[in-house]
């Protein structure tokens, strides 16, 4: 059944569903919230998770995620199945192996997108070795994730963006818009106490924490963070004991949700991960020991490098390491006696790690997901201009006679090809129709430069056989004639349609997009006369027509890097090409390429032409 268009307009962009495990609280737990509560501004968005998060604005189910039992990972499997198909979820975010394990098999069948978010180092298993559990897109939150995934795990590069952990930097405004009366010197040792963060957090119980309150009356040092029942037996004494010594001196306690307002209260904080991100975030200094990497006090010196590994937790071959306790007690013990601030010089941080940017960013990867689903194959895009009664005598031979296309029509039908739009391609990659409807063969026809016989002829027959196409204008409603084709002494002129015309077609469910306001050779043009050509005709005809225009067809096919540039920055979704481009319409949607439909095409020719292997075949045979 063909889908309806139109019912877009009244749905949320995406629906989304976030598959994670939260047996206890995490810095991918903060960061998926984080990344919901902002996606909920403009999409309908799922969490599935081992416990309930209430929200209106969200709908939250309650799965043992973290349960590993054979039994439970089928009943999983199956229970989110039935939410993606029941809630009509177009791509599922996964954010743990556990996670991305168990919607793996739930996708199964459907096309629906699945993204996984990687945020430590992964285990190479032998069951990995002939299955992708990850989906169609990774994200990896730091450099050195993104190459272990590709040197140690065997990931192909192309499938990995690496996108950093995002921070809802708004409320972190809004603690530092709090004045602080607390001047007390705060030490806060802030993270998860199981796993090797745990050991290492057991080192400073045990080594350092006793040197420094020792030699220290004057400070405080908490410890904040979950899974305090991992601790061994022998750090829970160690810790009982400083804390009789230094009853003051001393607290222990469970993750907050007011962390901010803790971070704001330290005078230095030790972690690693998302908890050091926030903490420069609230231009706190930072102790980084992560999982595998000590970085120390974070500067401007090591920040690059602190990024990368994501403030201690990965490193490419690293798996743990030991911790030098005189480094720490006597860094630490520096900053005690001199308390500066070695994070405030650092600039620029907040514009990789905003939330806002980080979801736009994550966005784009779910839109690609979405379009692997609708094809992993290049589908025809036709390109047509004149469609007259009789021959013509032109030397480019860009025409196809009415009786010829009528025939070239029937060809199409008998093939099953469904005609859609760009608009509509847009519609599917970015998740707002569901990938389900996409047509099994598609098909895109479009003609260039708004000749009078498409109207007469080309419209007419596309209708009685149920097709519809892009019709590429110009902007300049005044134009009469191809007057662009002068300078060719034997390419004749010919008419073009009026406003009447062009308002068929878009009452015929026709996209329009834009072709320059005179058809210049935009390679030949400078910046201000480019923009003017794009700018102007975009308007004009949105202005004229009213429509939105999102494509943009290069006149004569010319096109560089510069002219993209442009046309992308002037608002276009899609730049279309003529006989140059990518192999799929998702290699650049800046250089699309188009088969040029000639006059003595054959049956053979267009079954060649319109099969999804022409692209690659025509890129070979040709070199471009």
């Amino acid at each position: 059944m063909s889908y309806n268009f139109l019912t877009y307009l009244y749905k949320p962009l995406m629906k989304i569903l976030h598959v994670l495990s939260t047996n206890f609280y995490s810095g991918s737990l903060s960061y998926t919230l984080s990344l919901v509560n902002k996606q909920v501004e403009n999409h309908h968005v799922i969490i599935a998770t081992d416990h309930i998060f209430e929200s209106p604005d969200y709908k939250s189910y309650q799965l043992p995620i973290s349960n590993r039992k054979y039994t439970k990972r089928l009943s999983n499997i199956r229970a989110l199945r039935n939410i993606i198909k029941n809630e009509g979820v177009t791509v599922v975010h996964a954010h743990s192996r556990a996670a991305s394990w168990l919607v793996n098999y739930a996708v199964k069948g459907l096309k629906v997108a699945v993204v996984s978010s990687v945020h430590g180092a992964q285990v190479k298993h032998s069951r990995f070795k002939n299955q992708d559990i990850y989906g169609n897109k990774i994200i990896a939150i730091c450099d050195n994730l993104s190459e272990q995934l590709i040197n140690e795990i065997g990931i192909d590069a192309s499938k990995i963006k690496c996108i950093p952990n995002g921070i809802d930097d708004a409320l972190i405004q809004q603690q530092l818009a709090q004045t602080s009366s607390d001047s007390a010197f705060v030490i806060s040792i802030i993270g998860r106490f199981n796993g090797v963060k745990g050991e290492h957090i057991s080192v400073l119980i045990n080594q350092v924490l006793p040197v420094l309150l020792a030699n220290n009356p004057q400070i405080i040092i908490q410890l904040i963070g979950p899974e305090w029942q991992s601790t061994s037996e022998a750090t829970k004494k160690s810790f009982d004991e400083l804390k009789t010594m230094y009853p003051k001196q001393l607290i222990r306690m469970d993750y907050q949700k007011d962390i901010y307002s803790i971070m704001q209260a330290s005078t230095l904080i030790i972690g690693s991960g998302r908890v050091a991100i926030e903490s420069l975030l609230m231009k706190k200094p930072v102790f980084s020991i992560g999982e595998v990497v000590m970085n120390g006090f974070i500067t401007e010196e090591n920040v690059q490098t602190a990024m990368a590994n994501n403030f201690g937790d990965i490193e490419i071959g690293k798996k743990s390491f030991t911790l030098d306790v005189n480094v720490v007690c006597a860094e630490l013990q520096r900053f005690i006696d001199l308390p500066v601030n070695p994070s405030q010089i650092i600039s620029n941080f907040l514009d990789k790690y905003k939330i806002s940017a980080v979801v736009n960013e994550i966005e784009s990867v779910y839109k690609k997901a979405i379009s692997q689903q609708l094809t992993s194959k290049p589908f025809p895009i036709l390109m047509y201009h004149k469609v007259p009664d009789a021959d013509i005598n032109s030397p480019h031979k860009i025409f196809v006679r009415k009786d010829k296309f009528r025939k070239q029509l029937r060809f199409f039908k008998w093939r099953g090809f469904t005609s859609i739009t760009f608009k509509e391609y847009l519609a599917y990659s970015d998740g707002t129709i569901h990938a389900k409807h996409f047509p099994k063969k598609p098909l895109i026809i479009s003609f260039d430069d708004g000749y009078l016989s498409s109207f007469e002829n080309a419209l007419p027959l596309c209708q009685k056989y149920n097709f519809k196409g892009v019709l590429f204008l110009l902007g300049d409603f005044g134009l009469t004639h191809n007057n662009w084709d002068k300078a060719e002494q034997y390419e004749p002129h010919n008419l073009l349609m009026n406003n009447d015309h062009k308002k068929a077609f878009v009452a015929a469910g026709w996209e329009i997009g834009a072709h320059t306001m005179t058809h210049p050779n935009l390679t030949e043009q400078t910046a201000l006369e480019i923009e003017h050509e794009l700018i102007s005709s975009k308007n004009n005809l949105e202005k004229e027509l009213n429509i939105d225009v999102i494509s943009f067809a290069y006149p004569f096919g010319y096109y560089n890097d510069r002219v993209k540039d442009l046309v992308k920055s002037t608002g276009f979704s899609y730049g279309i090409a003529t006989d140059t481009g990518g192999i799929h319409i998702e290699d650049d949607r800046f250089a699309i390429f188009r088969v040029n439909i000639f006059p003595k095409e054959s049956y053979f020719s267009l079954y060649k032409k319109t099969s999804n292997w022409y692209r690659l075949y025509y890129k070979r045979k040709r070199g471009k």
